[in-house]
């Protein structure tokens, strides 16, 4: 496993030029692409700021298992210093005062998920002020940073909030508050530099997607600003020159997040940066010549080994930059085949290979976003996650990637699991605003509402009987199993904050317990008897993605993953 990493390291800086050198042939003829300079090396970068004035920098930097810990350097170079020791939680937000003399941070505690602090302090090292608890994202500050604003979440009425504050004495009024989906994306937020309106992104109604919106600080009224069906919009900064900048996935790209430029009178959008590297959290100098992002460089493989022994897993897969192998999926045929995601270009389609990665071929044609895959126990057909119709839904295709068909019409519908027999497939869906799990009969096609809580990433028992899913709504995830005929709770298990759902739920072959993902360290196993979750042995220390049993139990797969995150500085895009 090291040597690729070093393989990886090796060809990280060749990757930025190729970022550079990925500038569309059109585009390029267009006008000359921004010059991109990396700032850190470490590959531990986190969230990040820039300061008004552009002479300095502050991120957090990860340290897995541990927490983050926060620095500030000089963007002309020279020895960066430490801010904060590495803190048990999770930074949300970095932000500048605008006066460059303090440094703001949403501390999200070890604790929670959804409540974090905004303390503030002066830029060179000091004391830390508390300054706002129950902070869910943000904040932004007004022009004359008299006033700032930060998002809250609800967690009884799944509402996000946006609050404006008074600097001084923290006095604050609700401006805007949405329900899922329409809910503001919580560090989405950006002041106009007139002062009179709030931008943030949000999802569109009756629909997955998002838009960019501005809401007016006198009185709330929303206007919607772009029309782009964006997979999803994170952060913003809204600058002197009138410009919106937001680092942002557009649909078909799976949360593949790269850097536009958004026209708020307009709406018009334009990529500034178009490479096959990922790009977290934005800042600007106050004269809009540089802006400041994280750059994301990612590389996956996949392993296989014995389920008696996940210690003496080897790695049969060499991703090359940019396929991201098995980082959203990957399941086993009847006949030892693993089938499994992969991008080409922009698009993540469908692969499979022999058990011990030979014979790779690419099964589906690319187009947008195809992951989130299973096979029944015959392996006589792949039920898959796609956005290629333009709405995401479930679809179905022979394992030669023939017979392509869409199971579902009327969603969103996603992350399906077909049942072991092949006769019932459970998904999410979002109908009507209402999030819940629904089973489709294969044969017929009958569609029917399993939950009325509202839970996802169903997962059938090997014997068909139950379905192990989240149970959503609190503030801490919890594992249900219910009834795969009924939808009946029958247990319910709380799990560690670190629990990580995505891509999770499998039994064990024995159906005695149920495993998912930590955010920072392997597998859980949560017996269905009771008792504490306990972490599957043998696996290494450290995030793992997509993982699954063969249909017999007797080997295991799991892909792992290496995420160089470095600061950025990017120029030259006037």
């Amino acid at each position: 496993y090291r040597s690729w990493i070093l393989d990886v390291i090796v060809i990280a800086a060749f990757g930025l030029v190729l970022g550079i050198g990925g500038w569309y042939g059109s585009r390029a003829r267009e006008r000359v692409p921004p010059t991109i300079t990396r700032l850190t090396t470490h590959g531990l970068v986190d969230r990040s700021a820039i300061s008004p004035d552009g002479k300095l920098y502050a991120y957090t930097k990860m340290d897995t298992g541990r927490g983050e810990s926060v620095w500030l350097g000089h963007v002309d170079g020279g020895p960066e210093i430490m801010l904060r020791p590495t803190d048990p939680g999770d930074y949300g937000k970095l932000q500048f005062s605008p006066d460059g003399s303090r440094l703001y941070m949403v501390w999200v505690p070890g604790t929670s998920s959804d409540h974090g602090i905004l303390f503030r302090m002066p830029v060179f090292g000091g004391p830390v002020e508390k300054v706002k608890d129950d902070v869910f994202g943000g904040p932004t500050f007004s022009p004359d940073g008299k006033q700032y604003a930060f998002v809250r979440f609800t967690a009884d009425s799944l509402r996000n909030s946006l609050i404006i504050a008074n600097t001084d004495d923290g006095v604050e009024r609700e401006l805007l508050s949405r329900s899922d989906p329409q809910k503001i994306v919580a560090n989405s937020i950006a002041w106009s530099p007139d002062g009179g309106e709030i931008a943030f992104a949000g999802g569109k109604e009756g629909g997955r997607t998002q838009e960019i919106f501005s809401t007016r600080v006198a009185d709330g009224e929303v206007r919607q600003v772009t029309n782009f069906n964006w997979e999803t919009v994170y952060t913003q900064t809204w600058t002197r020159d009138g410009r919106l900048f937001a680092d942002a996935s557009e649909m078909g790209a799976n949360l593949k997040r790269q850097v536009w430029t958004v026209d708020p009178a307009t709406g018009k959008v334009e990529r500034l940066i178009s490479d096959l590297n990922t790009y977290y959290t934005l800042s600007a100098s106050n004269d809009v010549s540089e802006l400041l992002t994280t750059q994301a460089q990612r590389y996956s493989n996949i392993w296989v080994g014995p389920s008696a022994d996940f210690s003496s897993a080897r790695q049969i897969t060499a991703d090359m930059f940019g396929k991201q192998t098995g980082w959203d999926g990957l399941d086993f045929a009847s006949d030892g085949r693993i089938f499994f995601t992969g991008y080409v270009g922009l698009s993540e389609t469908l692969w499979v290979m022999r058990e011990d990665g030979s014979e790779q071929r690419q099964v589906l044609p690319e187009a947008r976003t195809n992951y989130h895959l299973s096979l029944p126990d015959n392996g006589a057909f792949v039920v898959f996650e796609s956005n290629r119709s333009g709405q995401t839904e479930v679809w179905r295709m022979s394992p030669d990637g023939g017979e392509l068909a869409q199971l579902t019409s009327d969603g969103p519908n996603e992350n399906p699991h077909v049942s072991p027999d092949g006769s019932r497939i459970v998904y999410t869906s979002t109908r009507d605003g209402q999030k819940g799990l629904w089973v489709q009969d294969v044969a017929s096609g009958a569609q029917r509402r399993l939950t009325e809580f509202t839970g996802d990433w169903a997962r059938f028992s090997p014997d068909g009987s139950m379905i192990a899913c989240s149970y959503d709504g609190t503030e801490l995830g919890k594992l249900a199993i219910v009834s795969s005929d009924s939808g009946q709770l029958i247990k319910l298990f709380e799990t560690p904050r670190t629990a990580n759902f995505r891509l999770s739920f499998r039994w064990t072959p024995d159906s005695k317990a149920v495993t998912y993902r930590d955010w920072n360290d392997g597998i859980w196993k949560q017996d269905l008897a009771g008792g504490e979750p306990t972490r599957l042995p043998g696996l290494p220390h450290e995030k793992l993605l997509a993982y699954a049993w063969s249909h017999d139990g007797k080997q295991f797969a799991f892909t792992r993953y290496l995420d160089i995150h470095d600061l950025v500085l990017i120029k030259g895009f006037e």
